[in-house]
């Protein structure tokens, strides 16, 4: 007898499966008795518990086990569940709480959490569309900036290992929405695009290795018709371009390989470089999740080979202060100090022309650029050169140029340039060039 729980599910339309006796006190509406729903022949030994929704009900569940040694397949078997379904929200009114305590921990939700969500942190020029289904079928502009960004934030981060490239799968996006370009970008929308806490993970895998993994997590991307069919496996990637046969497979190891190759983002000419092919021999590091580290979504081989692809990777560092979502924000950020620094230095460069080589502190006006004055005054001959050349570097977006390295700080120049009557919020360039859809996952 089999037996499958769903726990404070989204749909309360499922009653209580067959066999399962419901328990003294539950309250249930007449269209989750038992009996309402008839199961086909095939299932009729399935044991189904739908409990509610949004955790607005709570289900106590008894389940009686049987031992039984001489069982060929199991030596233990289900021989009862009773379930008693407990209705909260008809119980507690909304703001009814039971404690001082209890308050306290709602204002302080509210102020840290709820206020910390809302907070704006980008700009856009156009909609993006977020469409998690969408990114189980093909390529997304919203997927490939997000690979785009977690690989290009991460290998500034991290120099001693540099990832070729970065992996995840096309389920790992969710939300079905429209980015509003009248609007602005908050950490609630950033952290409902990737709404999990796995890590980020460095991992060393041979090319045969990942060519077996990306095989594997596009078996299920085949064509039905004219319709891709949809897969959670389907990859996201950066920094390499995957041509693959989508016709349907019936025995994997047949199938065709894809083919595999390594590409750059040349910003100045606006397009994408072939930096080489996937070398079977050649041991790369590349960035992931930890769920995908360790061989799922497909990623990890199939049953007849359960050695194949990731799950034959050396994981080299795993980021548990980092989920994806936290690499993103932190990505943004970076993007914000970069603005911040750019605008900084040539309001500093305006107001160095203004200033002659000999002033003093005291000869300064007190403007809302005072601060600047003061800052230059303080350098030496030799720092106000350096500076100057500084002001004439021309920084790529996203990238950290190495002139500005021992500048200001981004919290540092936040409130100062403020004071000129500027704004800190990056423009993200989600449908921009770089991330057009095409150009990575190619069918043959």
């Amino acid at each position: 007898m089999g037996l499958i729980s769903y726990l404070a599910g989204t749909v309360t339309a499922i009653p209580l499966g067959m066999g399962v006796k419901l328990g003294a006190g539950s309250e249930l509406s007449p269209s989750l008795q038992p009996g309402c729903l008839r199961f086909p022949a095939a299932e009729e030994r399935l044991l189904i518990i739908k409990s509610g929704t949004d955790f607005e009900d709570l289900s106590e569940i008894k389940i009686t086990v049987e031992n039984r040694p001489k069982g060929t397949k199991r030596h233990k078997i289900v021989t009862s569940v009773t379930v008693t379904r407990h209705h909260m929200s008809s119980r507690i009114a909304p703001d009814d709480f039971p404690s001082p305590m209890v308050r306290m921990l709602k204002r302080q939700f509210n102020n840290e959490v709820l206020e910390k969500l809302g907070e704006k942190i980008a700009t856009i020029d156009e909609q993006v569309e977020v469409n998690g289904d969408k990114a189980r079928v093909c390529e997304t502009e919203i997927g490939n900036w997000i690979a785009d960004s977690t690989l290009e934030w991460y290998s500034h981060l991290v120099v001693e290992y540099n990832p070729i490239a970065f992996i995840m799968t096309g389920g790992s996006i969710r939300g079905k929405k429209m980015l509003d370009s009248e609007g602005q970008i908050t950490v609630r929308q950033i952290i409902e695009l990737l709404p999990f806490d796995t890590p980020l993970t460095l991992i060393r895998i041979s090319g045969e290795d990942l060519k077996k993994a990306l095989k594997s997590a596009l078996k299920n991307s085949f064509r039905e018709g004219k319709e891709l069919n949809s897969s959670g496996s389907f990859p996201v990637v950066s920094g390499m371009q995957i041509k693959w046969n989508s016709t349907k497979p019936t025995d994997l190891k047949l199938h065709p390989d894809p083919v595999i190759s390594f590409v750059k983002w040349i910003q100045d000419k606006s397009t994408f470089e072939c930096t080489g092919s996937l070398d079977p021999a050649t041991e790369y590091y590349i960035l992931t999740n930890s769920y995908l580290a360790d061989g799922n979504d497909n990623l990890g081989g199939v049953e007849e080979d359960a050695s194949w692809g990731f799950k034959k990777a050396e994981k080299i560092v795993t980021h548990e202060e980092y989920p994806m979502y936290k690499a993103l924000l932190s990505h943004i950020d970076d993007l914000s100090a970069l603005e911040n620094q750019r605008r900084f230095w040539v309001e500093v460069e305006k107001e160095l022309q203004k200033v002659p080589s000999n002033s003093q502190p005291h000869q300064c006006d007190l403007t809302a650029v005072t601060t600047l004055h003061l800052i230059c005054y303080h350098m030496s001959q030799e720092s106000r050169e350096n500076l100057e050349k500084s002001i004439q570097t021309k920084t790529k977006e996203g990238a950290l140029s190495s002139s500005f390295k021992g500048l200001p700080s981004s919290e540092y120049l936040k409130p100062r340039y403020r004071l000129m009557g500027g704004s800190d919020l990056p423009k993200l360039d989600i449908k921009g060039e770089r991330s057009k859809v095409g150009n990575r996952l190619v069918e043959m």
